[in-house]
C-alpha cells in the first residue's frame, strides 16, 4: 500500500460516513485479563467521537500531501511517514485483530473496574463491509479520578464533578486497515509493546545472514549494536 492507495481507502469511509458507526473498546493494564472490553457509550457521544476521529484521519492523513508509507523494517528518520508493520506483531497488539473478528466482546463493568485501569482505547469505525481500528494509548493525564477536585459549569454556578471521567483527544498511534497494521507514531511504538525485543530478534536474524554469507570476520561487533534500537532497526533490513 502506498499513500495514495491509503487515501483512496479512507475516502470510502468519508463518503459513507452516514452509514458507518463507531465502537470503542478498552485494553486494560491487568495482565491476566486485559480484554478488550466494549465501552457502553451513549448514542450522541458516539456520533461525536466518530466525527472527531473521521476529521482526525482527514487532517493527519488524507490532507497530508507529503505523506509516505514505508515498511517498518525499513524505517528511517524521515518525517511525514507512516510504517507498515511487516515484522512479528507483539501479543499486546493482537487486540486490534480481536475487535475486527469478534462482535460479542464483553462490556467493561465500570462498577468493578476503574477508568485508571485503561491502558489503551481501540476505536473501531465501519459497518458490515469495511472496518478500520485506531489504537490510542491512554496517558494518565487523560483519566481524571475521584481523588482530584473538579468543577463543571451548571447554568450560572459551578458544581463538583464527583465521579471519574475520561478525556478522549483525536490523536492515535496505530491503525489497522485492509489487513495491514500501520504505525503513525514510531516513538510511541518503540517505548512499549515489547517492540525492542521484536526488533532485536529480527536484527539477530540479519546478523546470522551476514555470518552465513561470510561478509565479516568479526560479527561480534554487530551483536554489540543490537542493544541500540536505532542500529538494530537497520539490521532488520538485512533479515
Amino acid at each position: 500500500m502506498n499513500a495514495e492507495e491509503l487515501k483512496s481507502v479512507l475516502q470510502t469511509y468519508y463518503d459513507d460516513s452516514a452509514n458507518i458507526s463507531i465502537c470503542v473498546y478498552a485494553v486494560m493494564k491487568d495482565a491476566e485479563n486485559p480484554g478488550p472490553f466494549k465501552l457502553d457509550i451513549e448514542a450522541d457521544a458516539g456520533i461525536g467521537l466518530k466525527d472527531m476521529f473521521i476529521q482526525s484521519l482527514q487532517d493527519n492523513l488524507s490532507s497530508n500531501d507529503e505523506l509516505s508509507i514505508l515498511n517498518l523494517s525499513s524505517a528511517d528518520e524521515r518525517t511525514n511517514a507512516i510504517y507498515i508493520y511487516d515484522i512479528d506483531i507483539p501479543e499486546e497488539l493482537s487486540s486490534l485483530e480481536t475487535v475486527i473478528s469478534q462482535d460479542n466482546l464483553p462490556l467493561l463493568n465500570l462498577a468493578e473496574r476503574s477508568l485508571s485501569s485503561i491502558k489503551a482505547l481501540l476505536i473501531e469505525i465501519g459497518n458490515n463491509t469495511r472496518q478500520l481500528v485506531l489504537y490510542k494509548t491512554m496517558a494518565p493525564v487523560n483519566i481524571f479520578g475521584r481523588a482530584s477536585f473538579f468543577l463543571q459549569k451548571d447554568n450560572s454556578r459551578l458544581k463538583r464533578l464527583k465521579d471519574e471521567f475520561l478525556r478522549i483527544s483525536p490523536g492515535f498511534q496505530m491503525m489497522r486497515i485492509n489487513g495491514l497494521l500501520l504505525v503513525l507514531n514510531l516513538e510511541a511504538l518503540e517505548k512499549s509493546f515489547g517492540f525492542h525485543d521484536v526488533i532485536k530478534c529480527e536484527a539477530a536474524r540479519g546478523i546470522n545472514e551476514i555470518v552465513a554469507a561470510n561478509l565479516l570476520t568479526n560479527p561480534d561487533v554487530l551483536r554489540e549494536l543490537i542493544e541500540d534500537v536505532k542500529y538494530a532497526r537497520r539490521l532488520t533490513k538485512v533479515a
